[in-house]
């Protein structure tokens, strides 16, 4: 619990999951908000301006066709695991150019063209086995990082155990040794003091 590379390791794995829960993530639901504005004025040629409704393609002003466009976007997206990506919302187009800006030589009955879509769009790619294995490779991937990264760990505490074990043996065998010697020199001691009285 105090050692410095357990912790390091149990970091490691904790890093590992904290990448799985990125990965589930990738298959949650999100809403989705887009706005787009076009002002946008492009120069034509002669054969532009007749394209587009212009009459006048000999004067000496250059010929510009203005577009002033709005988009926007609302919806909700849920992929799945199978690939599959299920998009229910609304989108709306506000389109207004030299054809329908309600000049007297516009071409359109609507100005501005305003155009919208709500409903739901499903897409899914056509891969073998609907794709849920090319969908689910990463998770696959990062659940063994974990599964590698927690036998690690098992063995990096196996191998400290063991170590702490052989240090406590060593320090257990060298106490006994000590006490082993002061016991001896006890009695070389208590020898030397006999064989002085005896003398």
């Amino acid at each position: 619990e105090h050692n410095s590379e357990l912790k390091r390791e149990k970091l490691t794995e904790d890093i590992i999951k904290i990448k799985l829960d990125r990965e589930e993530a990738r298959f949650s639901g999100r809403i989705q908000a887009s706005y787009r504005y076009e002002d946008t004025d492009t120069p034509q040629n002669s054969q532009e301006v007749i394209a587009t409704g212009g009459t006048n393609v000999f004067r000496d002003t250059p010929n510009i066709f203005n577009e002033r466009n709005h988009y926007g976007e609302l919806k909700y997206i849920q992929p799945t695991r199978y690939g599959t990506v299920v998009e229910f919302g609304t989108e709306i187009e506000s389109l207004r150019n030299d054809l329908n800006s309600g000049a007297p030589n516009a071409r359109s009955l609507f100005a501005p063209e305003i155009g919208t879509f709500t409903g739901v769009t499903i897409t899914q790619p056509l891969l073998r086995g609907m794709g849920i294995s090319s969908h689910n490779y990463r998770k696959k991937s990062i659940l063994a990082e974990i599964e590698a990264a927690q036998i690690t760990y098992e063995v990096r505490k196996l191998a400290v155990a063991s170590e702490v074990s052989r240090q406590y043996a060593s320090l257990y065998y060298n106490q006994e040794l000590l006490k082993l010697t002061q016991t001896a020199l006890t009695v070389i001691e208590e020898d030397e003091a006999t064989f002085t009285v005896l003398k």
